[in-house]
């Protein structure tokens, strides 16, 4: 158990968040169809990328392992001034590796400490229940 969680701590270490633009849409997409993560992230394809990241309540975030892309994720923010946001995706490739926890955690840290959110949310699908590592995922953060 010291173990893994020492390799949490030096994934989380390791990683960074970064707004992203549309020069990342390519990769972004091909994590949206990496398989078997259709059904849980669903897609888009460019142009309602590029659409979404052009609308200013939406944020695309990039996630870095020691520079190399593994991941991306979602914001939408309420335009009612109350300070919510809804985590609308989040993907990580490979999985397994910790970072997505680890992301999840930078995220609500870039949100709450960065950016005056005071509140968050993400629905979890119906079709999670039966994927309990993306419930795990939630619970520890």
């Amino acid at each position: 158990m010291i173990e893994k969680d020492m390799c949490h701590s030096a994934t989380a270490q390791s990683l960074t968040v970064e707004p992203a633009s549309a020069a990342d849409i390519p990769f972004i997409m091909s994590i949206e169809r990496s398989p078997g993560y259709q059904a849980l992230v669903g897609s888009y394809d460019a142009t309602e990328h590029r659409r979404r990241m052009e609308v200013p309540t939406c944020t695309y975030l990039l996630c870095r392992n020691a520079g190399e892309l593994v991941g991306f994720a979602v914001i939408r923010r309420d335009d009612d001034g109350m300070g919510a946001a809804q985590l609308h995706r989040i993907a990580v490739a490979p999985p397994g590796n910790g970072y997505g926890s680890a992301f999840l955690r930078k995220i609500c840290r870039w949100g709450f400490s960065e950016h005056g959110l005071d509140r968050s949310w993400l629905d979890v699908l119906p079709l999670l229940a039966v994927r309990p590592i993306d419930i795990r995922l939630v619970r520890r953060c």
